[in-house]
């Protein structure tokens, strides 16, 4: 498990000093040494959760920086020194799930690894982050960070498939070769898929390799935590690990899982691996992921978690394989408006005859933003077809997927197998069809363990030409043949002395079995409604209002909590504020 918090390289008045948690001692090494470690992640095909495992992994590599840094896997940062040239070098995960921090003020620059080590880093220097309403804002309106860069002002994040590199008195940004390859039009896609199919591979072995605790693999009804299995049973190591599905008992989800774990005799587990020390409550039920992970998401990280040894693997770049943005279309560049409508739909903005409560101009604004992203895209080598879903991959993945694992890794070790720079190659030069329909994502997983196309998905996922073509015969789901389970489960600790829970409503209760959501959504987006109203409408300043229309903004405040756009956007809106407001 990774115990350090981060670390930093400052450059101020042409000197190089660097903060760390962990100063390591007699290791011999052919020509590098490790001063900093974040994350999770494979380096050197090993599977390394602190900075001591990194050095071990390390130790004989002779390969250049660029080679190691974009070998890297996972949500993952390192901090080398090159023993035989004297310089420094700061290596992130390619696709930067890992997201290095830049912060630049008066002749000063500091790399940090993660938030919280670069505002330890600012404040050793007498200065201080400034919260960044823009961001939570950008983030209320579309979901995830990315369009906005940083919840700090002054704060940039280093670009993907990119690395820093420090002499004694100067850095540079560097790109890794590997992205002008990975967006040729020379690159055949059988051959990323190959590619793809081997980083895969190596991922599932080097996780199999791993001495930990427990070792877990989410599993839900869908196609993404299937296609690590399919990994797995591929590589014979399916049995070494136990399976969790989070979920009512009677959700597909659920009831999916348990399905294919019995037909392959997989053991369940009611432990998803994770341990609590502290239960939030009240306001911290909203914002103690945002304190976490110092505003970039709301996700499962929070202070209240406990530190453990196990690992837990993840799906999440199966995404990559699909369309999340693009759904079957090329992007809409008429108008910064309508790029934005046509990426993230309407709600809440209104129409040509109605308004919205958010403010046009910031809605064109973000539009703007967007398009200028798409420019740079095209500009890569990205092709039309595939533009908007590499948007996922610049954006939503970073600030969302990649940043659950990096903000869980100060708690357990968390690992996306199918983690694979290959996957642009994939998205670019396959059909927009392809991963509009699914099609290429399952044909993918046929090629790593057929027999699970046959056990039956969540909702049906292929077509019955589909189906005669890779001659899949569905299995009947196994009802009355019940998996086996390991016996543990998570342990509920108490909330603290005096705190309150959000109150409980049986109004919500109701609610959240006809929309098919977790009552605790429910109750956390009233919650948040309220403190909206309370803190937004009557309180707060212009500064606030600027990306709002008050008047059509009350009136959606009056309205009750009962459908999921509506619940999303006020968790997410409140929380923000509340977190921007601490």
């Amino acid at each position: 498990m990774s115990v350090l918090t981060g670390f930093s390289v400052t450059l101020t008045e042409g000197k190089i000093s660097f903060e760390s948690d962990l100063a390591l001692s007699g290791f011999q090494v052919e020509r590098y040494e490790v001063l900093g470690f974040h994350g999770v992640g494979i380096l050197n095909r090993t599977l390394v959760c602190n900075q001591t495992e990194a050095q071990t992994a390390i130790a004989s590599i002779t390969d250049s920086p660029a080679q190691i840094g974009q070998s890297l896997r996972g949500s993952v940062a390192v901090l080398i020194r090159d023993l035989w040239h004297n310089h420094i070098h700061l290596l992130a995960d390619p696709f930067g799930g890992c997201m290095v921090q830049h912060f630049e003020s008066n002749g000063i620059d500091i790399y940090a690894s993660d938030l919280e080590t670069l505002k330890r880093t600012v404040a050793l220097h007498g200065l201080k982050l400034e919260k960044n309403l823009a961001y939570i804002m950008s983030v209320s309106l579309i979901g995830n960070g990315g369009l906005t860069e940083s919840p700090f002002k002054n704060v940039r994040v280093l670009e993907q498939f990119s690395f820093v590199s420090f002499d004694n008195t100067r850095f540079k940004e560097c790109k890794y070769p590997q992205f002008n390859e990975l967006t040729s039009p020379d690159v055949p896609i059988e051959e990323a898929i190959d590619q793809f199919l081997e980083d895969v591979s190596i991922n599932i072995n080097a996780a199999s390799r791993y001495q930990s605790r427990r070792k877990i693999s989410q599993l839900t009804g869908g196609i993404d935590s299937r296609m690590v299995l399919a990994g797995l049973v591929g590589a014979g190591k399916a049995q070494e690990f136990s399976y969790f599905v989070g979920g009512a008992e009677d959700s597909l989800d659920v009831m999916t899982a348990r399905n294919v774990c019995a037909t392959l005799d997989l053991i369940m587990t009611r432990y998803d691996g994770v341990d609590r020390a502290i239960r939030p409550a009240g306001i911290d039920e909203l914002t103690w992921s945002l304190h976490e992970t110092n505003g970039v998401l709301q996700g499962p990280a929070d202070p209240g978690l406990a530190s453990n040894e196990n690992l837990i693997l993840s799906g999440g770049y199966g995404e990559f394989l699909r369309s999340f943005y693009a759904k079957g279309r090329h992007p809409e560049l008429s108008s910064p408006f309508s790029t934005f409508v046509g990426t993230f739909g309407n709600y809440g903005i209104g129409d040509s005859d109605t308004r919205g409560f958010w403010n046009r101009s910031f809605v064109e604004e973000t539009g703007s933003r967007l398009q200028g992203l798409i420019a740079n895209f095209a500009d890569f080598g990205i092709n039309g077809a595939a533009q908007l879903d590499y948007l996922y991959v610049a954006t939503r993945n970073r600030y969302y997927v990649g940043e659950i694992s990096r903000s869980m890794s100060r708690f357990t070790n968390r690992f996306d197998p199918l983690y694979s720079p290959a996957l642009v190659v994939i998205m670019n030069h396959s059909s927009m069809a392809d991963r509009d329909s699914g099609e290429l994502q399952l044909e993918i997983l046929h090629r790593m363990a057929p027999t699970l196309l046959s056990i039956p998905f969540d909702t049906p996922r292929f077509s019955k030409d589909f189906a005669t073509r890779f001659r899949i015969e569905m299995q009947p789901t196994r009802t009355g043949h019940a998996p086996r389970f390991d016996g543990r489960s998570n342990r509920i600790p108490l909330r603290p002395t005096g705190v309150l829970p959000l109150p409980d409503s049986g109004l919500l209760k109701s609610q959240a079995l006809k929309v098919n959501m977790p009552y605790h959504a429910l109750k956390e987006a009233q919650y948040a409604k309220d403190l909206i109203s309370r803190e937004l409408v009557n309180g707060l300043d212009d500064e606030f209002r600027q990306y709002f229309n008050m008047d059509e903004l009350q009136g959606y405040l009056k309205s009750p909590v009962k459908w999921r756009p509506q619940i999303r956007l006020l968790r997410r809106l409140g929380s923000n504020i509340a977190w921007f407001t601490s």
